[in-house]
């Protein structure tokens, strides 16, 4: 059901979760049928990120740990000799002297 409303109005989406602005960025995207499909994205989005919030939520509350949300928690990029190493940091992008 949920689908359904968000392919029909993906704008009553961003109006329930009380995001107005977005909601009249999706309406106007709504209006040129070229956009269209675009807004859907956007609202699919959004339900599936509160439910991503949703699920944490109830997870920290099971183990009673803090929960940091899916889309704040730091990214991790693999290089070549399969190493770990953060996308942002001290060392992050910066070149090294050559000795």
């Amino acid at each position: 059901m949920r689908y359904q409303v968000n392919a029909l109005l993906p704008c009553l989406t961003f109006f329930v979760a009380g995001r107005v602005m977005s909601g009249l960025l999706v309406l106007l995207m709504q209006a040129s049928l070229v956009l269209w499909p675009l807004a859907i994205r956007m609202a699919h989005q959004l339900n599936e990120s509160s439910a991503i919030d949703r699920i944490l939520n109830e997870l920290s509350a099971a183990y009673k740990v803090p929960a940091e949300s899916h889309h704040l928690a730091r990214k991790r990029f693999r290089t070549l000799d399969g190493a770990a190493q953060p996308s942002f940091g001290a060392s992050a992008g910066r070149l090294r002297p050559a000795a």
